[in-house]
């Protein structure tokens, strides 16, 4: 039975309750003239007595109905119950992208979505979002999940629920092909030194809260490739970004540029989903979901598809 129906039902019985207090009162009344006026009064007020008792109808605004609702449907069982994944997404090509062409979504986690919702017999519906709205709409209940990739800080956490990592990136950096002064990444912070950035990327972040010595330039531009030809263009030393990135750029161009960290990446972070605070039970079984696609070769398989080589913890199955 639905919420609707039981307060309806509430409501209805409290109706006829109120009506046979009334029968019940003109019973009395009519059966005092027969017995005389000094029982009169008592038989009059005793139907009052047994409706003061009984439940009232709602006299004002907002009142709770007496009768008790059902409890609300958690996010998994209203997920089931209208077989529909909502899921929230900003582009992030390679991970989440729209093909452009076609305008369907792409990316591996984007596979690894659907294959869930497959298996769950359900559909996916997506929600497009920026980075700026992404995890208040999520906590408002805008959609279920987000699969947009989210750094599982601390910090993070603190705002929303993050699962399992699917992957970890790191960070690292181009430099000249010939310049020999990098060695570490704590070599990059001397005075001098030049070192170019993308706005809001997580190169940035690192020299805002780690180099102090060397010139920080910030390239307002979000496209990497640009922050990291300042190295080809002699307009800075060193260009910090991510991994996956550095790595690409570099095989573009092998003759004037290096990776300086590809065998070592700094700043190594797990990317997860996320879901409400509040959604535990939830969280609980998209962990469960990832791990069985990790442990049946899924994720790896979503991953080669595109051509990704993503840092993982290395695993050691040991069967006795």
């Amino acid at each position: 039975m639905t919420r609707t129906a039981v307060l309806k039902d509430c409501a209805q019985g409290k109706s006829q309750l109120a009506n046979a207090g009334i029968l019940l009162r003109l019973f009395c009344l009519a059966l005092s003239c027969l017995l005389g006026c000094d029982q009169e009064q008592k038989l009059a007020e005793a139907p009052i007595e047994v409706l003061k008792k009984a439940p009232q109808p709602d006299a004002g605004k907002g009142e709770k109905p007496e009768c008790n609702a059902p409890p609300e449907l958690t996010t998994l069982e209203k997920i089931m119950d209208t077989k529909i994944l909502k899921v929230g997404y900003v582009n992030f090509e390679p991970i989440v992208f729209k093909d452009p062409d076609t305008g369907d979504l792409r990316g591996h986690f984007v596979l690894a979505i659907e294959e869930i919702a497959r298996q769950m017999k359900v559909k996916c519906e997506y929600h497009e979002t920026t980075w700026a709205n992404l995890y208040k709409a999520l906590r408002e209940g805008e959609f279920h999940i987000s699969i947009a990739p989210t750094f599982g800080t601390i910090s993070q956490a603190l705002s929303v629920a993050v699962s399992r990592p699917l992957m970890y990136i790191g960070s690292s950096a181009i430099a000249k092909r010939r310049d020999r002064r990098f060695r570490s990444i704590q070599d990059v912070d001397q005075e001098g030194v030049v070192v170019a950035v993308t706005e809001g990327e997580s190169g940035h972040r690192y020299a805002q809260a780690e180099i102090k010595r060397a010139e920080v330039v910030v390239q307002p531009l979000r496209d990497q490739a640009i922050t990291f030809s300042q190295v080809l263009e002699g307009n800075a030393d060193v260009a910090l970004g991510g991994a996956h990135m550095t790595a690409q750029f570099a095989a573009a161009h092998r003759k004037e540029v290096k990776d300086l960290f590809a065998d070592e990446p700094y700043n190594i972070t797990g990317v997860s989903w996320a879901v409400k605070p509040s959604d535990q039970a939830f969280l609980n079984f998209i962990n469960t979901a990832l791990n069985v696609l990790e442990s049946t070769g899924k994720l790896a398989q979503f991953e080669k598809r595109y051509d990704l080589h993503w840092l993982h913890p290395e695993r050691l199955w040991i069967t006795y």
